[in-house]
């Protein structure tokens, strides 16, 4: 199931930069600073809720405590993610509904299944609902092969010349010490950035 971002729907917070564009390293520190109220260097079920409230109350733009598809549609495939959510199928998702979406997308950003987020899995979650995600067994969750696909998805939208390597400048989403980083061994192709993320998920 391929998702496609949206300001509410599938990103934790809005990030600046044109729709097409990947959020470069300082708006990912920025925005997880917004979101990591505690400075824990985690966000925690509490600190999700209160930005999906938040975000609620901010596309609210009537006022009338539902969204309506106008109020959260933004690309393709919004429709059925709607749909999804919209229980009683009154066409407006009201806030018990939208806490359960906001919570679906907790469980997409949540690779390491612990209830909270770090720093790499925000970045991760940003990058592929940018790109479009594959929750290929459709659990609702993201394996390391799922991921593999997501991040190709990634490469592709970064690499602009199509020469098969990201320069720094192609990959601003990464910092000039984590681009350093990742380029060790030559580089930053597609299955070296895949590679890249999974070690500082799992510490290999």
């Amino acid at each position: 199931m391929r998702f496609v971002r949206t300001a509410l729907c599938t990103a934790i917070v809005t990030l600046a930069g044109p729709a097409s564009a990947l959020p470069s390293a300082d708006s990912l520190q920025s925005a997880f600073d917004q979101l990591d109220h505690n400075r824990d260097q985690q966000i925690g079920l509490v600190e999700w809720d209160q930005n999906a409230f938040a975000l609620f109350r901010a596309a609210d733009l009537n006022r009338n405590e539902s969204l309506e598809a106008a109020e959260i549609a933004e690309g393709p495939g919004q429709s059925d993610a709607f749909a999804k959510f919209d229980a009683n199928q009154n066409e407006q998702l009201e806030l018990d509904e939208f806490m359960q979406l906001r919570r679906m997308l907790l469980r997409v950003a949540d690779i390491n299944g612990n209830d909270s987020i770090n720093r790499v899995e925000f970045d991760l979650f940003q990058l592929i609902s940018e790109a479009g995600w594959e929750d290929e067994d459709q659990n609702g969750r993201i394996n390391f092969a799922e991921l593999r696909i997501s991040m190709a998805k990634v490469f592709a939208l970064a690499d602009t010349d199509q020469d098969g390597s990201l320069s720094p400048a192609e990959a601003n989403f990464l910092s000039p010490v984590s681009y350093a980083a990742a380029t060790a061994q030559g580089p930053l192709t597609s299955g070296k950035l895949h590679v890249y993320y999974r070690r500082l998920l799992t510490g290999e």
